[in-house]
């Protein structure tokens, strides 16, 4: 969970929140590999090993007094383990490692949207599935010219 404090609405305490993939220790390992075959500008912002993720919804800020009831409903949405391949290594605004195109992992995508919008929360419309990189001063960077496809066995998501 993603615990930024915020206030919104009549400064009613509020947290930033997506629900997402995390990747075991042994996946981070591989990404971070993967990372280092990439060439940094000087001043490139790494993300964090411990925060490697796989955004499914970004909701921003949600009402604390919202969060479990949000919990419960997300406890509703069935999860498939399903087989990713993160594989191809792109310069946006940030440096990111896409995922192969994945039909399980849409529909899960669908699943959890469906459960936001019965509790009034932001969804994200297009999902392109990636694990950001490095987010600030990647322009310059050089991409490797291959990666080895990283797998990852998915079992669950998290909020």
């Amino acid at each position: 969970m993603n615990h930024q404090l915020s206030l919104v609405d009549d400064a009613i305490p509020a947290v930033n929140l997506f629900v997402g993939l995390s990747p075991d220790e042994s996946l981070r390992t591989a990404i971070l590999a993967h990372r280092r075959r990439w060439s940094w500008p000087r001043g490139t912002t790494l993300s964090a090993r411990a925060l490697l993720h796989l955004t499914l919804h970004y909701m921003g800020p949600v009402h604390v007094d919202q969060v479990q009831p949000l919990i419960e409903k997300l406890g509703e949405v069935e999860m498939n383990e399903m087989r990713l391949v993160l594989r191809v290594p792109e310069l946006w605004r940030v440096a990111v490692l896409r995922a192969d195109e994945n039909a399980e992992l849409r529909a899960l995508h669908s699943r959890i949207a469906i459960q936001l919008c019965a509790m009034g929360l932001r969804t994200c419309k297009r999902l392109t599935p990636h694990v950001t990189l490095a987010r600030q001063g990647v322009q310059g960077a050089i991409v490797p010219s291959c990666a080895e496809p990283l797998v990852w066995t998915v079992r669950h998501f998290n909020l």
